[in-house]
Parts: structure tokens; sequence; C-alpha cells
């Protein structure tokens, strides 16, 4: 049942819990951390979060910014590759045109040979034709006179004249075939380097659309990374202001705290001024000693307060392991002083009974009770949860007096 006349409200209750699990953490050394932390529990912790985002907030920003460093680099490159191509194009154009003139003089000397060629072949048979009909002449007329010595020498000067013209046409044609032969090979070497640019143009063209694939992924991975950059930005920076708020709330509490608890010795130094309702409550657990119920009703006890833990030191409390969802129970009265997540132990609740004495129960599946609230014997406050920690789902318990462990079992009913 809740008590509604001793509930001291969230915001006592809070200065309260804080002031506890300064008490209680300080004195927590059988702790294992089981996972990264969700709530910071003090200004320190907080500070050391907020930092932490702002590194990442910087390393997606330094990640983003060589991203973009990598795309410029990308794209210098294809430049680069673009003007290499421009200029291999140029250079293919004048090559073809220089080859398109070579094949046309090559055609026009083998054009002029032939017809060389043909010019000589048509005088050799003209001389012949020339000598036979020489051959055919009357060798004396008498009105003529001169006689056969005559017809000799003319059809001897004739002929040497033919074969003048006849030597002068093979001449041009082997000149015209020499200059075909030099054309040939000219127009030989040029398409030699009109294959090699073209060649090379390919390859740059390859080159070219390589780059031009990576710029597009980058440009995607860019985007995609500025993109997730800009969304984790401001979740960071909606958390980095949420967590200064938290930092600047914890060290005023720590202010009050200090304050608070400074009075509260003065109080107990001066007797008298500790709560009549405390008091009570303390000594109603105290005279149940050996008789408080077992915080699980479904459980076995597996580790007991003293033994050795696997993982190095000693228990500070009690492990029972039990199913989960199981119930755990107040074993006495007393005021619900921190019902929250604290790095080591998970979702804990921590039970004020006055005059010291504070019951701790760690490993819940979730708090079913308040900071502030009032809860009597036997009253549910959580259920069993499991931790990566332990093999099997159970309840951690402890129990402090003065805020130093002391062993649970002499005050549970065995």
């Amino acid at each position: 049942m809740r008590d509604p006349r001793q509930n001291v409200g969230k915001q006592g209750g809070a200065l309260w819990g804080a002031a506890l699990l300064f008490f209680v953490v300080g004195a927590f050394g059988g702790g294992v951390a089981f996972g990264a932390e969700a709530n910071p529990n003090n200004a320190q912790e907080a500070q050391s979060q907020l930092n932490a985002l702002r590194e990442e907030l910087r390393a997606l920003q330094q990640k983003a910014k060589s991203v973009a460093e990598r795309r410029a680099e990308i794209e210098r490159r294809l430049q680069i590759a673009e003007t290499s191509a421009v200029i291999l194009v140029r250079q293919l154009a004048r090559l073809e045109a220089e080859a398109q003139r070579l094949e046309e003089q090559v055609a026009a000397a083998k054009r002029a040979w032939e017809a060389a060629q043909k010019q000589a072949q048509q005088s050799r048979q003209r001389l012949a034709h020339l000598v036979e009909a020489l051959s055919l002449t009357v060798p004396h007329d008498p009105v003529v006179g001169g006689g056969p010595q005559v017809t000799t020498a003319v059809a001897e000067r004739v002929r040497e004249e033919a074969a003048a013209q006849v030597q002068g046409w093979i001449a041009q044609a082997e000149a015209q075939r020499a200059q075909a032969a030099k054309l040939a090979q000219a127009l030989s070497q040029k398409q030699a380097a009109l294959s090699a640019q073209r060649t090379e143009l390919a390859k740059e063209r390859a080159r070219w659309e390589q780059l031009a694939e990576k710029r597009k992924v980058l440009h995607e991975a860019l985007a995609e990374t500025l993109a997730n950059v800009e969304e984790r930005r401001k979740a960071l920076e909606a958390d980095a202001r949420a967590l200064s708020q938290l930092v600047k709330r914890l060290e005023a509490e720590a202010r009050r705290r200090a304050q608070e608890e400074a009075r509260r010795r003065q109080a107990e130094s001066k007797g008298g001024n500790i709560p009549e309702g405390d008091r009570a409550t303390a000594r109603a657990m105290v005279a149940q000693r050996g008789a408080l119920p077992s915080p699980v009703a479904q459980g076995t006890l597996t580790a007991t307060f003293g033994e050795r833990r696997p993982e190095g030191g000693t228990w500070h409390g009690l492990f029972w392991s039990a199913p989960e969802g199981a119930s755990v129970r107040a074993v006495a009265d007393g005021v619900v002083a921190f019902a929250d997540w604290l790095r080591g132990y998970g979702q804990l609740v921590i039970l004020d009974h006055g005059q010291g004495l504070l019951t701790i129960y760690a490993n819940l599946d979730a708090p079913l009770v308040d900071v502030g609230e009032t809860v009597r014997k036997g009253e549910t406050i959580g259920r069993v949860g499991r931790m990566e920690h332990f093999a099997t789902s159970g309840l951690y318990f402890e129990l402090r007096k003065g805020g130093k462990p002391v062993d649970p079992r002499p005050w549970l009913k065995q």
C-alpha cells in the first residue's frame, strides 16, 4: 500500500535519492558494468557524455569533409582526363586528315605511275612500227638518188630519237613509282600513329568513365553522409543541450545535496531531530531481524555475501537465480530513495528504512515504484530481469548499514 501522507514529493525525493546515490555508490565496490551508461547519475558522468557527443559530432563532420575532399580530387582528375581526351580527339582529327591527304596523294602517284608506264609502252609500240616501216622502204630511186646508205641513216636517226623518247617516258614512270612508294611508306607510318592514338584515346575514355563512376559513387556517398551528419548533428546538438542543462542541474543538486547532508549530520549529532517515522521504521526492521521475508519467493540462492566472484572481488550481497518476471518484494517498510538505471546494476530500487538502513534490489526488469513513495513489507516493488553478466535471470540484493554492506542472511528468515 502507498502512504500519501509520507510521500515526500518528486523534487525532494530526487534530491534525497541523489544524496543516497552519492552515499551508496561510493561503497558499491563489488558492482559490475553491464553495458554503456544510459542515464548519467552525476555531473562528471554527464559532462563526460557531453564531451563524447561533441567528439562524435566532430568525427562525423570530419568524415563529411574527407568524403568532400575525395570527391574534389576525383573532380580534379576528371577535369584533367576530359582535357586530355579533348587534346587526343583533336590530335586524332589532325592525324585522320593527314592520313586522308596521304591516301589521296598515294592514289594520285599510283595513277601517274600507271599513266607513265602506259605511255612508255605505247612509245615502244610506235618505235617498233616505225622501224618496221623504214625496213620496207625502196632501197634505190634513180630520181631521188642516194641509195641504200641514205635510207639506213634516216632509219637509224629515227630509231635513236624514238628510243630517247621511250627512255624519257620510262624514267618518268620510274620517278612516279618511287614517289608512290615514298608516299605509301609515309601513309603506313601515319596509319600506325593513328592506330596508336586511337588506342590511347580508348584508354583515356575508359579512364574517364571509371572516374565518372567513382564521382557518381562518391557523390551519392557524400549526399548520404551529409544527410546522416545533418540528422545526427541535430540529434547530437539536442542531446548536448539536454546534457548541458543536466550538468548544470546536477551541479546545483550536488551543492544542495552537500548542504542537506551537512544539515542532516548536524541534526543527527544534536539528536532528537530525526523524524519519529524514521526511528519507528528502523526499530521495526531491527526488531524483525532474522524474520524478514526473502525479497524473491521463486528463487534459488546461488551467491552469498563474502564469496569470491568469478571476475574478481567478493559479493557484497546475495544473488537469487529466479525466473524472469518473478515478483520482487520489499523486505521491510521503507521509502523509495532511488528507482532508476544504475551502471553495473541495471534497473535498481533503493529503499530507505531509516537510521542508515538501506536495502538494494538490482537487476530488475523495471521498477514498479517511484522515488519518495512509501512501501510496506511484502509489497511488490519490481520484477526480476536479466543482464548479460549473469547466465541466468535473477535478483541481486544488498543490505547497507551506515553506507557499508552487511551480510543480509542474519536478517532474513531462513
